[in-house]
């Protein structure tokens, strides 16, 4: 019952977190699309480059003692003052830097006023690291629902304060605000939110735990964000501002799209793995589980973005930024990889191996600026193109090193997968139709609005029709009251469109009628020994 119980706590997580970057992701995006009609591209670039430089630089201020934190099997009070106090220290030394080196960056990319914009955010390295240690101790013990509270209440302030800004003409300085107002209540909230006060004491034995953790993960992250965003940067040296705000445009859709559906998971994965880092067989079934549901939402909203995007962009940004459409649809490309990304380090971290996960990440920022230095000669286009082929050329690499330290290999990853990214495709494929036939007869907005209808239908369709069984692993996780009255409502429609379009036979169709939800195995497999016994834990024979 242990694996239900955790697998219960995944869907109320999901929940809460989905809710946070749905509404998070929602006012920062009006923000940065009320910006991007009121700023020049020029002006646009200057704003990208400064918040690149920002970002890279705190994953240093954190130093991944959260995630350090979070992954610790036991936590006392300690090793979380330790904790708190070592944030501190890396906030205040990275901020310092910020200031010094802020000067010397301006002169390197020869974009006048960056120095400005990444002094002032400098603050953030001050202010992020007062709530981090709180909110990875509330993390551990499943504590979702108040930091989805936590990040909706410090987003809709900061938001409320950007866009008025934005709308008095304040442009760049609507993001600048919003970003250090954002910083500060997030802190403020979440210090409030976790009952503990640090003590000021240092267990010297917990920080080179700590920092031992923590510089293994923070290596990675600053390869995997330099890897990201990698391209920005080439294209600030080669292509110029312009270069940069197209392809930031371009991103930010994705950014948001990512923070609705990728976030929600990066987030959970390492408190969720990490409670089976001493089983690998429950490590495996924990994966799988978080794969598929990952998949079951990143991949349609990516194949929808690659639909919507010619619509989507203008309609939002306006005409003149229809070439963030085209990049836009090609960066959409990078689904799978993603969403392999995203849980590859967490599943490496919860079983003990953070640092097997750098030589993967060095390989791929030692190809990606290869690739994208020899792309960016064929312009914007041939950056992300080749940023594109370079992500699936090292695909393999993180596979074998995850096989390698975990058992976990190419038929888990991709057996957990393969049904959410067919429905995707014919999803994607089917709104691409739609679109081709609405466009020339209706506005662009009423044929945004027919696609996302279509889509979503016809995504929900296929997924319950080629996933038979996925109702029978997701029911068990609900609550009981809510379960029994849902269940049967849902499950006697979808056999009968299942009989109907795909003869099933009647035998089998009355077995899985008269136990609706029992916890199969995944897609079309049936049920192992173990549930045949009773054992009804979602995805115990997910792959064999």
């Amino acid at each position: 019952m242990e694996g239900l119980e955790l697998n219960r706590r995944l869907m109320s997580s999901s929940f809460w977190l989905a809710l946070s970057g749905v509404a998070n992701q929602f006012v920062s995006f009006v923000i940065f699309v009320v910006i991007a009609r009121l700023v020049t591209p020029a002006e646009f670039g200057l704003v990208a480059m400064a918040a690149l430089m920002i970002e890279l630089m705190q994953i240093l201020a954190i130093a991944g003692i959260a995630d350090a934190v979070i992954q610790r099997p036991t936590l006392d009070d300690r090793a979380a003052d330790s904790a708190f106090w070592l944030n501190c220290a890396g906030g205040i030394v990275v901020a310092a830097a910020a200031v010094l080196l802020a000067g010397p960056i301006d002169h390197l990319f020869g974009v006048h006023g960056l120095a400005r914009v990444i002094r002032i955010l400098s603050l953030t390295f001050l202010i992020a690291p007062v709530g981090a240690i709180h909110a990875a101790r509330l993390a551990r013990e499943f504590g979702f629902r108040a930091l989805a509270l936590r990040n909706l209440g410090a987003n809709l302030l900061s938001g409320a304060i950007g866009i008025w800004i934005a709308l008095s003409g304040g442009g760049v300085d609507a993001l600048v605000a919003q970003r250090l107002v954002a910083a500060l209540a997030i802190s403020v909230i979440g210090f409030l939110s976790y009952r503990w006060w640090p003590r000021l004491r240092v267990d010297v034995a917990a920080c080179r735990q700590l920092v031992s953790f923590g510089f293994k993960i923070m290596s990675s992250q600053i390869l995997l964000m330099t890897n990201v965003r990698s391209i920005e940067l080439i294209a600030g040296f080669v292509l110029g501002p312009v270069a940069v705000a197209t392809i930031r445009v371009a991103n930010r859709c994705i950014d948001m799209l990512m923070g609705i559906t990728v976030a929600p998971f990066q987030q959970m994965a390492l408190p969720f793995l990490s409670r089976m880092q001493h089983d690998p067989a429950a490590l495996r079934r924990g994966y799988v589980s978080l794969s598929r549901f990952s998949a079951l939402v990143i991949f349609p909203a990516f194949a929808g973005a690659f639909a919507l995007a010619p619509v989507l962009v203008p309609t939002m940004f306006g005409a003149h930024w229809r070439e963030a459409g085209a990049v836009m649809q090609i960066v959409c490309f990078h689904a799978v990889n993603m969403q392999f990304s995203v849980l590859l380090p967490s599943t490496l971290a919860a079983a003990g191996r953070p640092g097997h996960v750098f030589g993967w990440s060095a390989a791929q920022l030692g190809l990606g600026v290869t690739a994208a230095v020899i792309g960016s000669y064929y312009g914007v286009f041939g950056l992300v193109i080749a940023n594109l082929l370079r992500a699936y050329l090292l695909m393999p690499v993180g596979i074998a090193i995850m096989r390698r330290k975990t058992g976990i290999g190419a038929d888990v990853v991709f057996g957990s997968i393969v049904m959410p990214l067919v429905a995707s495709v014919l999803m994607a494929c089917a709104v691409t139709m739609l679109q081709f036939l609405l466009t020339p007869l209706l506005p662009l907005s009423v044929v945004l609005i027919c696609d996302v209808t279509v889509g979503a239908a016809a995504y929900v369709t296929l997924i319950l029709l080629l996933i038979p069984n996925l109702l029978s692993e997701v029911l068990p996780m609900l609550p009981e009251g809510l379960r029994n009255k849902v269940g049967p409502g849902l499950t006697k429609p979808i056999l009968e469109i299942r009989k109907k379009f795909f003869f099933v036979g009647r035998q089998r169709l009355s077995k899985i009628e008269a136990k609706p939800t029992l916890a199969v195995g995944p897609y079309n497999q049936p049920a192992g020994p173990a549930e045949k016994a009773g054992d009804l834990t979602p995805g115990r024979e997910a792959i064999s």
